[in-house]
């Protein structure tokens, strides 16, 4: 049973990393509008893949494990938003779908990345997944900057498919221009983190006898390097998964309240998981 619900939740861990990495760069040479439409299907299709794989995992354990916090009210707040309006909306479709290249602002599209939030909440809680979604991330953003570049220089690549896509396969440049920035303030914060934990793994290794007469004052910088290092703000995967989706969604989203910006020393921080056990 144990091997069962780890399957699950290795295979919803599968899914946002393919979704992480794919959103940026997809696009379908099928219809007019070759990005926004078609990222929405994607964010939608692979958000509710790994929704099932998680409540598979839920069922299969007889456990509920969610993780509590005052965070968890953004996303319901923001999906309210745009669901009251949707209710008493003259044009049903343009506020559940969304119009022609603006279904970022539909409520389909809300939904999606509401519950992207409480996945990555939920199944990204260790080092070792923090530093997959970083790697992911990183390439994704790479490979969007090469073509980008390559297409500057005069290279086709999306323009090789679709014509319309003149530089860059996340919209305009001045989303494309956020959305990098985002990105490179994400792994800049990433990059301190990590350097500052191993300015911190340093110090505890040295002998306690040897810091105290040559560096009197090591305690109290390890010290404050341990608060500043916990202090870096929370990278969201949600918003820089939602600035990728094209031209509405590049909003430069750059705080993850499901992904400590430094994985293992943030995650201590986290709310303490509630179980609701079921019964056998």
């Amino acid at each position: 049973m144990r091997h069962t619900t780890n399957y699950f939740l290795s295979a919803v861990r599968g899914f946002l990393l393919v979704l992480m990495f794919l959103l940026p760069i997809f696009f379908l040479p099928l219809t007019i509008e070759p990005l926004e439409f078609h990222k929405q299907t994607l964010l939608l299709v692979l958000t509710c893949a790994a929704a099932l794989c998680w409540l598979f995992a839920q069922l299969t354990s007889r456990t509920i494990t969610l993780r509590a916090g005052w965070l968890n009210a953004l996303p319901l707040a923001l999906l309210a938003a745009f669901l009251v309006p949707a209710l008493f909306s003259v044009s049903p479709y343009l506020s559940w779908v969304g119009a022609h290249r603006q279904e970022y602002t539909s409520v389909l599209t809300i939904a999606a990345l509401a519950i992207l939030f409480y996945l990555l909440a939920n199944t990204f809680g260790g080092r070792r997944e923090h530093r997959a979604a970083h790697l992911t991330l990183l390439l994704s953003a790479a490979t969007v900057a090469l073509a980008t570049v390559l297409e500057i220089l005069g290279v086709p690549m999306a323009s090789r498919f679709v014509p319309s896509l003149t530089f860059n396969t996340v919209g305009t440049l001045t989303s494309l221009a956020t959305w990098l920035v985002a990105m490179s303030s994400f792994f800049l914060a990433v990059f301190v983190a990590a350097l500052q934990d191993h300015q911190i793994g340093e110090a505890r290794r040295q002998p306690s006898g040897h810091c105290q007469a040559h560096h009197p004052g090591a305690h109290h910088r390890e010290r404050d390097i341990s608060h500043r290092a916990a202090s870096v703000p929370w990278s969201s995967c949600l918003g820089i998964v939602a600035g990728a989706g094209g031209r509405g969604l590049a909003s430069g989203r750059d705080g993850d309240p499901s992904l400590p910006g430094r994985g293992g020393r943030l995650a201590r921080h986290l709310p303490e998981e509630h179980h609701l056990a079921g019964g056998a």
